[in-house]
């Protein structure tokens, strides 16, 4: 493998375009006041950058607690950076570390160039992304904590600064678009959780999932799944959202697919099926706010 392609499968590269398409959400929903495509770069660049960084962290603390392993569900569907021999755990975590120095600089710049308002943002993103599997057994995914912590950080976090950036100033409207967004992005988190109930319940690792159970984890993972499009719905009834937010509804058709995939059996790619439902919702959610603002001109 390749210098490149090493480095993506460290990081997980194919997890990024999650974090890339709320930071596009959160600039398009700033763009009738103003826009800056430098800006929005350097946003996805840190954005990016954090995110990977999360992904190092994790696998680094779970291989250094024990759990992750050679027959983790995990391991198992995708090439472990250790146990692939891609890199060494202590390479992982100065990794891990450059990344998440790298994305605070890049937060702190906008923070005092921009807007103030990117601090709070900054402080508990990187709060989430430290102790989501920092802490033994008191991280935030050991205690159920995971999916909550998602749906900030992929949800109002992002998207609210992504949007402060912009401005200048934050947005309720934007923070109440971010929930349907964020929704979605815990539920590839769940759906990853829900695959990995057996396991995790031998680790004792605590998850939404695991304190569900099999039945009511899959009734969960139906309501979260359909959930954002009834929020949508309701904004556009209320008048939060004008009438092209209805072309979510177009993306109905691979959130029954997921649906239907995890009421038969939970996938082994189980977070690949979900990633496909949250990132065919932020697609026509985009269409949806650039067909609003091409009518307002």
């Amino acid at each position: 493998m390749n210098l490149p392609g090493r480095f993506l499968t460290v990081i997980r590269g194919w997890s990024l375009p999650i974090g890339i398409s709320s930071v596009t959400l959160g600039t398009a929903a700033a763009a009738t006041q103003h826009g800056s495509i430098g800006l929005y770069l350097l946003v996805i660049f840190g954005t990016c950058m954090l995110h990977a960084c999360a992904n190092t962290f994790n696998d680094y603390f779970d291989l250094k607690y024990g759990v992750d392993t050679p027959d983790a569900p995990t391991a198992l569907y995708r090439p472990h950076s250790v146990f692939a021999g891609l890199i060494t755990p202590k390479a992982l975590l100065y990794l891990s570390i450059i990344l998440a120095g790298g994305a605070l600089v890049i937060g702190m710049a906008l923070a005092i160039l921009r807007t103030a308002y990117l601090w709070p943002l900054i402080i508990l993103g990187l709060f989430l992304n430290l102790f989501y599997t920092a802490l033994p057994e008191r991280g935030l995914k050991y205690i159920a904590l995971g999916e909550p912590a998602v749906f900030l950080a992929f949800g109002p976090i992002i998207m609210e600064g992504s949007y402060a950036v912009q401005t200048r100033h934050l947005s309720w409207n934007v923070f109440l678009l971010s929930i349907p967004v964020g929704i979605l992005v815990a539920l590839v988190l769940f759906a990853n959780n829900l695959r990995d109930r057996e396991f995790d319940s031998r680790k004792k690792i605590k998850t939404l999932a695991t304190l569900l159970g099999p039945r009511t984890g899959i009734k969960t993972f139906i309501v979260l799944a359909c959930l954002p499009y009834a929020i949508i719905c309701a904004y556009v009834g209320m008048g939060i959202l004008d009438w092209p937010g209805l072309f979510v509804l177009f993306s109905l058709p691979t959130a029954f697919r997921a649906v239907r995939i995890f009421s038969q059996n939970i996938p082994v790619a189980a977070d690949a099926v979900a990633s496909e439902v949250a990132l065919s919702f932020n697609f026509f959610l985009l269409i949806a706010l650039v067909t609003n603002i091409l009518i307002s001109f």
